[in-house]
């Protein structure tokens, strides 16, 4: 090989590795679950902290501290528990930097998609079973992807002070029962469950009493792991487990900078 041809091959490497570099990876994951290890660049020395085992707390409950999730600390009585690996609120730079690309990517796959209005949804094939406000995606929802931001598997919407459907945020929902949500923002991103007195079949996206028939994978007395993610001022930020919204009528979606995004959870 000459000079010539090998300068040909170096500039052919080296579009092929920016062009990588600018496009979005449509893998199942979408290039956002990574193992929580990698996040070894820490901007604290106590940050690497975790859990040997996951721990959970009840969401409506007085105590709220972390447990050890085992059944003794389960109560499967129409419970909700949020579920996390780290011993700590703080979160990584890398962290955040995760948590903002399932923020800012999540947020401009609904508005390239014109979801903020449900009849573009309802069309797409997000559609409401038994919730008032979670409409799943039975194709998104089946699938083997996780956390893809062009995929998510329900979209929330509540009504707003004209009676109309706004779009208040997404959920993420793992495709079975037995399946542990990849908390890709550290501690910011805590999946959560409910819990039942018996068991329930999940095939459909939504807790069905009748279980003959359903497919084992989406039978147990404990719901897949689920994550929102909100475009409307939420208290506990964007990923806050509680949907309780006080004034959510008067509310209307908006993406925040990455700015206010970092400010936000710096240090929290």
């Amino acid at each position: 090989m000459n000079l010539g041809q090998s300068l040909v091959l170096i500039v052919i490497i080296t579009t092929a590795v920016n062009t990588l570099n600018l496009n979005e990876t449509r893998t199942p994951e979408n290039n956002l679950i990574q193992d929580e290890n990698l996040s070894n660049t820490l901007n604290k020395s106590n940050l690497s902290q975790k859990y040997s085992e996951r721990h959970i707390r009840e969401l409506r409950s007085n105590d709220n501290t972390w447990k050890e999730e085992n059944d003794s600390n389960i109560n499967y009585t129409y419970r909700m528990y949020e579920v996390t690996r780290f011993n700590r609120t703080v979160a990584s730079k890398d962290e955040i930097n995760r948590a903002w690309k399932l923020y800012s990517r999540t947020f401009e796959f609904v508005k390239r998609n014109k979801l903020f209005e449900y009849e573009n949804a309802r069309n797409q094939g997000f559609k409401n079973k038994f919730s008032s406000t979670h409409y799943v995606n039975i194709g998104h929802y089946r699938d083997n992807s996780t956390l893809d931001p062009n995929r998510p598997e329900f979209l929330i919407y509540k009504n707003n002070s004209d009676n109309k459907r706004m779009l208040a945020g997404v959920m993420y929902m793992q495709n079975g029962v037995k399946k542990q949500g990849k908390q890709v923002g550290g501690p910011l991103t805590l999946w959560h469950y409910h819990t039942y007195p018996e068991k329930r079949c999940f095939y459909t996206g939504y807790a069905e009493s009748k279980i003959e028939n359903c497919p084992e994978k989406y039978i147990s007395d404990v719901s897949p792991e689920m994550l929102h993610v909100w475009f409307i001022e939420k208290e506990g930020g964007v990923f806050e487990t509680k949907m309780y919204v006080p004034d959510y009528k008067s509310l209307e979606p908006r993406k925040l900078s990455k700015s206010e995004f970092v400010e936000k959870y710096r240090d929290q």
